[in-house]
């Protein structure tokens, strides 16, 4: 593919490799075949999974709308598809068209209009996907907070120094190794809040009615330790 055809048009070229061992001479050699000037060329050294590139990012930058960015091949703009597609938002968005070479994609021809639209409209089904698992990971969160707050434990999780020892019991496996008696004894050990109010004590009832539910399926929910 030769870029005469944007002549009246700014072009900027991009090329990056993932390690110092990597030679950029393939693409260069690419993209000056082409008809790419060698000061409009960008390049990083560095993986597409870093976000930090300042090579494609001073390459975007410099181009102004309308404009031609130019790439080897489409991974180079990142190796992920996600990272390449979010790529080609910000093109979209600023008005920048995109060429890659390999795969004889040029947003500037009907054909490759559409291919652009295709792969925007992949990158908004994939925002709406990960905001859907999202959603339903923190209803999950709070229907888990809800039944322990409902439940029996209210009386740990009402007194912050109370639920810092049972979390500690839990994530050390205690809760399943020590007697009961012996479990009751630590929770119930703090007997005086910050405000100076007496705490009443965990219940053998309310530690027996919470055992028959299996605390097995339970998270505890996030606390801030206690100083």
């Amino acid at each position: 593919m030769n870029i005469d055809k944007f002549k009246d048009r700014q072009v900027i070229g991009y090329m990056r490799v993932s390690t110092d061992e990597q030679d950029m001479s393939l693409q260069r050699q690419a993209l000056e075949d082409a008809g790419i000037d060698m000061l409009s060329i960008y390049s990083d050294q560095m993986s597409g999974k870093s976000q930090k590139r300042p090579g494609l990012k001073s390459a975007i930058k410099s181009c102004l709308p309308g404009a031609v960015l130019v790439v080897w091949k489409l991974d180079r703009l990142g190796r992920s598809v996600k990272g390449v597609l979010e790529t080609i938002e910000t093109l979209d968005k600023k008005n920048v068209e995109l060429v890659s070479l390999t795969e004889n994609i040029d947003t500037t021809t009907p054909m490759g209009k559409m291919v652009m639209t295709i792969l925007l409209a992949f990158a908004e089904m994939e925002r709406n996907l990960i905001s859907e698992r999202t959603k339903a990971g923190l209803d999950a969160k709070r229907a888990r907070e809800k039944d322990w707050i409902s439940g029996p434990l209210h009386g740990v999780l009402s007194y912050p120094k109370r639920l810092e020892i049972f979390t500690d019991m839990w994530v050390s496996g205690e809760l399943k190794t020590l007697k009961d008696v012996d479990i009751l004894a630590r929770i119930n050990e703090p007997k005086i809040t910050k405000d100076g109010k007496r705490v009443k004590d965990f219940s053998r009832q309310s530690w027996n009615n919470w055992k028959a539910k299996g605390f097995n399926r339970f998270t505890p929910p996030d606390f801030e330790p206690i100083d």
